[in-house]
C-alpha cells in the first residue's frame, strides 16, 4: 500500500500529506496595485527533513501544495499526455507525480523554486492558469498535533 492513514497523535514526518492546511498567500487587490494576504486551506505535502522533525530541530515546516492531476487537466493547465509522458516519467525538473490511492487521486507536486506552470508557459501565464496554490509555504509547527 502506497498511502496509509496516520493517527493525528503520531509525530509529523517528511512526506506526510495534510488536508485543509491553512496557508498564507499574497494576491493582488482589486486595483492590482497592492498585494493583500489571503489564507486558504489546501492539501500539502511535508518537505522538511524527517530527522529534523524527529529531533525537534524544526520550528517551522516547509510544505508544498498537492494538485489533483485531473483538475489541472480539466482547467487546461496541463494536457493528459504531458502528465503521462513527461511528469510520470520524471522528465520535467521539479514536478513530482503522486500515484492515486484509496484516499488520494493522481496528484502533482511542484518543488520549491520551480516555475509554477507547464514548461511552455511564462510566469504570468502560469500564475493565471494554476493560481497561487502552486507556491510552497511555511507552517508553524503545531506541537505534536497534525495541521489538519
Amino acid at each position: 500500500m502506497i498511502y496509509c492513514d496516520v493517527s493525528p497523535s503520531e509525530p509529523l514526518s517528511q512526506g506526510d500529506i495534510l488536508d485543509e492546511c491553512p496557508l498564507l498567500f499574497w494576491q493582488a487587490s482589486g486595483t492590482g496595485e497592492q498585494m493583500e494576504p489571503v489564507t486558504r486551506p489546501v492539501r500539502v505535502v511535508v518537505l522538511t527533513q524527517a530527522c529534523d522533525l524527529a529531533q525537534l530541530k524544526a520550528n517551522r515546516i516547509l510544505v508544498a501544495c498537492v494538485h489533483s492531476a485531473r483538475e489541472l487537466v480539466e482547467r487546461n493547465v496541463l494536457q493528459g499526455r504531458v502528465i503521462r509522458d513527461q511528469i510520470r516519467t520524471h522528465r520535467v525538473y521539479g514536478w513530482y507525480f503522486l500515484p492515486g490511492g484509496p484516499a488520494l487521486s493522481e496528484s502533482i507536486v511542484l518543488a520549491p523554486g520551480t516555475l509554477p506552470g507547464p514548461p511552455r508557459l511564462g510566469h504570468q501565464e502560469a500564475d493565471d492558469a494554476v493560481g497561487p496554490s502552486t507556491t510552497t509555504g511555511v507552517v508553524d509547527k503545531p506541537g505534536s498535533a497534525r495541521c489538519w
